[in-house]
């Protein structure tokens, strides 16, 4: 079992001014899990539902970026649950996207894709097919959302994301509220 706790840990940047408390960090219970995948057609298993047991509910302040939907202000309960649909209904109605999710051989709906990270212009998604049976994040390209396996996990990928966002920090003064700490650390999925 990953101990996503420790494993991001060692990825923040010595010096960082961004917070950790690791006493707010809180995960979903097995019960509210089940419920999650219910909710969102979600296959929850390996390392996605570890990080969900572990840190679903709150970060503590390991991952503190707008990239990871977990912890995106912006993604509400209302969008995840849209996400599916959205993406099949623009399978209906842009052939390049119809296409491009055929080439691939995924289906929103049928592999039960999880919007996991938007980079920060938003040129570029990634998600996880919980319908697969690994860890691996997927990339959805901008060429017509062509879906291709990544050669990263979910623990790397959150790792990369750690590192690169607690650098990014470094030599900043960081000032925040509790409000500001709630607003970026707390999981959307209920």
């Amino acid at each position: 079992m990953t101990d996503f706790i420790q494993e991001l840990s060692k990825c923040r940047a010595y010096g960082t001014q961004i917070p950790f408390r690791p006493e707010a960090v809180r995960g979903y219970t097995e019960q509210e899990i089940e419920r999650i995948s219910r909710r969102y057609n979600l296959n929850i298993h390996g390392q996605f539902r570890q990080l969900l047991l572990q840190m679903g509910r709150c970060s503590g302040g390991l991952v503190w970026s707008d990239e990871i939907t977990l912890y995106d202000a912006r993604w509400q309960p209302r969008l995840f649950k849209q996400y599916q649909t959205a993406e099949s209904q623009a399978m209906l109605e842009d052939a390049a996207i119809h296409t491009g999710y055929l080439k691939s051989g995924i289906h929103p709906i049928i592999h039960k894709l999880f919007p996991w990270r938007f980079n920060n212009d938003r040129t570029a998604a990634y998600c996880l097919v919980t319908e697969e049976p690994d860890d691996y994040i997927w990339h959805q390209y901008d060429d017509g959302f062509t879906i291709k396996k990544t050669a990263f996990t979910l623990l790397e990928d959150l790792r990369r994301s750690v590192e690169t966002v607690t650098k990014r920090a470094l030599g900043l003064g960081f000032d925040y509220t509790e409000e500001d700490f709630a607003l970026f650390t707390t999981g959307r999925l209920l």
